[in-house]
């Protein structure tokens, strides 16, 4: 999903919040043309985790929250706390449990 795909789904689903949405729109295949053995520093969601971490500016990765349906991108995260989500509904509250 691109930049402009990505700012289209927020403009109509959360116009009200869309600004406050921080969009890491890379695919590493697409932007380099190799396949991700020879970019494993920006496999899966690597450098998304990365601008992220950067853009909100706390200390790295392991301050990260990913939400994703890919079991890849969920092992493969530098230390961040991923949720695996279930690939046909998306995220949902409940896949967070907050309780102990």
């Amino acid at each position: 999903m691109g930049d402009d795909l990505a700012s289209a789904v927020l403009k109509d689903g959360v116009p009200e919040y869309e600004s406050e949405f921080f969009q890491v729109c890379y695919n590493p295949i697409v932007r380099h043309g190799v396949m991700l053995l020879f970019r494993w520093w920006d496999s899966a969601k690597k450098h998304h985790i990365r601008e992220i971490a950067k853009h909100y500016g706390v200390s790295g990765p392991k301050e990260v929250l990913l939400f994703d349906d890919d079991p890849i991108n969920i092992w493969d995260t530098e230390g961040c706390v991923a949720v695996k989500v279930d690939p046909k509904i998306g995220f949902r509250i409940r896949d967070c449990k907050l309780d102990p």
